[in-house]
């Protein structure tokens, strides 16, 4: 089973996102606090990071705290569901990025297909 991290920019999303990772196959570990997000991933090894409900400014700032920290070697990936925001979340450092609403089985699919791609013993 596959580790990952998942931050939740909007906090009203948190019990839907954790119920769509209850049932699939990885274990997620999810936070609505990017400081506590910080602190899992420099606890944890994680395989994933996964912003959702990624809007530009936040996720900057989240890719930009993990080079600070020198976690940047986690892979991460934006959920979004806000239309427009792709163009600006590609300027950024992630590996990919998913609009939602998509089904779990396509989700889960896309996101261990990045960690494959990745991690050449995946």
């Amino acid at each position: 089973m596959r580790d990952i991290l998942v931050y939740v920019t909007d906090k009203e999303q948190r019990a839907v996102v954790e119920n769509r990772f209850m049932e699939g196959e990885f274990h997620a570990a999810v936070f609505d606090d990017p400081e506590l997000a910080l602190e899992a991933c420099s606890l944890e090894l994680f395989d994933l990071a996964v912003i959702w409900a990624a809007v530009p400014k936040e996720t900057e700032a989240f890719i930009e705290a993990l080079r600070e920290q020198q976690l940047d070697y986690i892979p991460v990936v934006a959920v979004f569901d806000s239309p427009g925001v792709d163009a600006a979340l590609n300027e950024l450092a992630l590996v990919d990025l998913f609009p939602v609403p998509m089904d779990n089985q396509t989700l889960f699919h896309l996101l261990t297909t990045v960690i494959r791609d990745v991690d050449p013993h995946g």
